[in-house]
């Protein structure tokens, strides 16, 4: 059960909406928690920290819920957006939680984090041919499926693409950005001793990055994936595998084929910010000099300052995870948010495994960046990915030892059963109880 919910979660993240505003991952990722949550939730465990995560989350979503639903008198300069999608965005990082730490048993979840890891950067590199593609072909009535379109039938993805911002399946390109930024670092984990497979993948992961010319993928993304390359790498390995990278994207380029991309000027002054203002250059206004956030936080400190206004937000552009969260469930969010970036820090810091331990340190700091541009713990598509490898990695810390019967500290979430470590568990505690006492001369026992 638990690898057919992984699998399907991350497979879903790439689907169409279905029915109005309704998408493939919603339908699955809740679809299949009301189905398997009676049958696991008795079977929930998780670590302390990871806990604390779950538990951090739901108060921000509590909060965040309960302004949505409760009447205000709230008169606001700004509409109010929509409460189910709101909603959606935070209750989405529970279900998936709850989802893979009720089905994934802690035996498997190293396994399954490879498995989770493969399909997400095979399928981003998919994205990344099909947004080259698109740089050539007009596919947007084949793709206007997989993006949302308002009453008038306005896309953002459609809107970016004539100034040559590509992002595939991905309607807004900072969440495409952001995919590709995990979908790096999870190739890089995952095929870290093939190298040869490893380019194979990273190359249209790259070129999908820099076609969307997200600065999620460029400042954050792009820095990650080449800086685990290097690690990963040593002597002549590293010179051999960036003389092929140098090699291909210098073919690339002379080919002529870069040139007739539209979005070439726009991505050469993200590579060239203007000396002055840069920061406001680099968030699109939203920090620095007049940054447009400024009325945002004004209304909402005018407003309610502790809780927000609920989940439905503020129908404006606050493309941060920090301002979302103050917005929505004001410094309460601001707080809990950042919380659930401590924990997933301290679960880092306590994985035995070093890759394991690089890729979570690698997603956190990619998080941490990415909120400036994107709600990253909560954003369409790319959230859903990132909450199912910080979940699998924490289950990681759960896996029995070599030679070791007991699990590492474990926590029942609330409400589920404190029972003794599943069958299969126990099968890996009696062959070394058996060996121990064929050790022990006869007649001697504890004293």
């Amino acid at each position: 059960m638990g690898k057919f919910a992984v699998v399907a979660v991350v497979l879903a993240a790439f689907g169409p909406y279905i029915i109005g505003g309704l998408r493939t991952e919603q339908i699955v990722i809740y679809g299949l928690l009301m189905l398997a949550l009676p049958l696991a939730w008795p079977r929930v465990r998780t670590t302390p920290l990871a806990a604390l995560i779950f538990v951090t989350w739901f108060a921000y979503a509590l909060v965040a819920v309960i302004g949505a639903v409760a009447p205000t008198g709230y008169a606001s300069i700004f509409e109010r957006g929509s409460v189910l999608s709101g909603v959606d965005n935070v209750v989405g990082p529970l279900a998936v939680m709850l989802l893979v730490w009720g089905t994934v048993r802690p035996a498997a979840a190293s396994g399954l984090l490879n498995t989770a890891s493969r399909l997400i950067a095979v399928a981003m590199a998919v994205n990344g041919i099909l947004a080259i593609a698109m740089t050539r072909v007009d596919l947007a009535p084949y793709l206007r499926r997989f993006w949302a379109a308002g009453s008038d039938g306005f896309t953002v993805a459609a809107n970016a693409a004539t100034m040559g911002r590509v992002s595939g399946v991905f309607n807004q390109p900072a969440e495409a950005g952001l995919a590709y930024g995990i979908a790096g670092l999870a190739a890089c984990y995952v095929w870290r001793e093939r190298p040869g497979r490893l380019h194979l993948v990273l190359i249209p992961i790259i070129l999908g990055g820099l076609l969307s010319v997200s600065k999620v993928f460029i400042l954050g993304g792009l820095p990650l994936i080449l800086w685990h390359i290097w690690r990963a790498r040593a002597g002549h390995g590293r010179l051999a595998l960036l003389l092929v990278s140098a090699t291909t994207f210098f073919g690339i380029a002379q080919s002529g084929y870069a040139t007739q991309w539209a979005g070439l000027d726009l991505l050469g002054r993200t590579l060239r910010p203007p000396d002055q203002n840069w920061l406001s250059f680099y968030t699109a206004g939203r920090v620095g000099d007049h940054a447009t956030l400024t009325s945002v936080i004004g209304e909402i400190g005018r407003l309610d300052p502790w809780f927000g206004v609920g989940a439905g937000g503020l129908s404006v552009p606050y493309d941060n995870g920090w301002v979302e969260a103050f917005v929505v469930a004001g410094l309460v969010g601001v707080v809990c948010y950042t919380l659930v970036l401590v924990w997933v820090w301290r679960i880092a810091r306590g994985i035995d495994d070093h890759a394991r331990r690089h890729l979570l340190y690698g997603l956190l700091v990619l998080t941490i960046g990415g909120s400036i541009g994107v709600p990253a713990l909560d954003a369409n598509r790319s959230a859903t990915l990132l909450w199912v490898l910080i979940a699998l990695s924490a289950s990681t810390q759960l896996m029995p030892r070599p030679g070791h019967g007991d699990q590492k500290h474990q926590t029942a979430m609330p409400g589920a059963s404190l029972d003794p470590a599943p069958s299969s568990l126990l099968r890996v505690r009696r062959p070394v109880v058996e060996q121990e006492r064929r050790i022990l001369p006869q007649g001697h026992g504890r004293q």
